[in-house]
């Protein structure tokens, strides 16, 4: 039966995944690199003039669709170059013009099935874990990251949200913190971040941008918010419930 893959290329230099293919496995040379700088973009080929590269197999299966679906999938992930949002010098967002199909609801089932049976064995998840080890990551694909993380929550709200605790309940944390001891380092650090996470000193809360960004996003938790901007919880906290109660 014939086997599909999908392939990374992947620079020497940066450890920085440039190009995401899709491939067809044969019995002779099944991952080779025939005819690759021949039919590759001039944006392929700047890449390798400066640095060379190896070629990583990172999925493979039978069903075409579904590589198709994972190779669309990873270069979302990476992000064009072309379009200002990462990487990869992929000219086309992949799936071989499949974008914006519409999937059958046996195809989703079959998708879903084939990732619900899916069993990693050990000595794959030490190759993805010393992958990642090594990636490195830019600035702007961790802008690209923050940005599609905006507006999404983690997973439900705690059933417990909004109860109020038992008196008892808060005489006993309060009793297991007493004694704790907070060491100089840690206090040190605590100070570091909270330097200019005020009203009266944060630039961002002094010209409205905090404002404007919990206003436009109501439902972002306040860690979230402090995360991507950079200001204390408990100023975005604060601003949150004058602003939305």
């Amino acid at each position: 039966m014939k086997r599909y893959y999908i392939y990374e290329h992947v620079r020497l230099d940066t450890n920085e995944v440039f190009y995401v293919g899709k491939g067809t496995i044969k019995k002779t040379n099944p991952y080779g690199r025939s005819q690759e700088k021949s039919r590759r973009s001039e944006l392929w080929k700047k890449v390798i003039k400066k640095t060379d590269y190896e070629i990583r197999v990172v999925f493979e299966h039978e069903d075409e669709k579904i590589v198709f679906l994972k190779e669309t999938e990873l270069i979302k992930l990476y992000g064009r170059k072309d379009l200002g949002l990462g990487p990869l010098v992929n000219f086309t967002d992949g799936g071989d013009g499949t974008s914006g199909a519409v999937r059958s609801d046996e195809f989703k089932k079959k998708v879903s099935n084939y990732h619900k049976n899916k069993k990693v064995t050990d000595e794959t998840k030490l190759l993805i874990k010393q992958k990642r080890k090594n990636q490195v990551i830019t600035e702007q694909h961790r802008n690209n990251i923050s940005i599609g993380l905006i507006g999404k929550t983690k997973g439900k709200p705690s059933p417990l949200k909004g109860t109020i605790r038992p008196k008892e309940v808060g005489e006993k944390i309060s009793k297991s913190k007493l004694g704790h001891d907070v060491s100089v380092k840690t206090r040190e650090k605590l100070s570091q971040k909270l330097k200019g996470n005020t009203y009266q000193t944060n630039i961002l809360v002094l010209d409205g941008t905090l404002k404007k960004f919990i206003l436009d996003n109501p439902t972002m938790g306040y860690r979230k918010i402090s995360k991507l901007l950079g200001i204390g919880k408990n100023t975005v906290l604060k601003m949150k419930q004058e602003l939305l109660g």
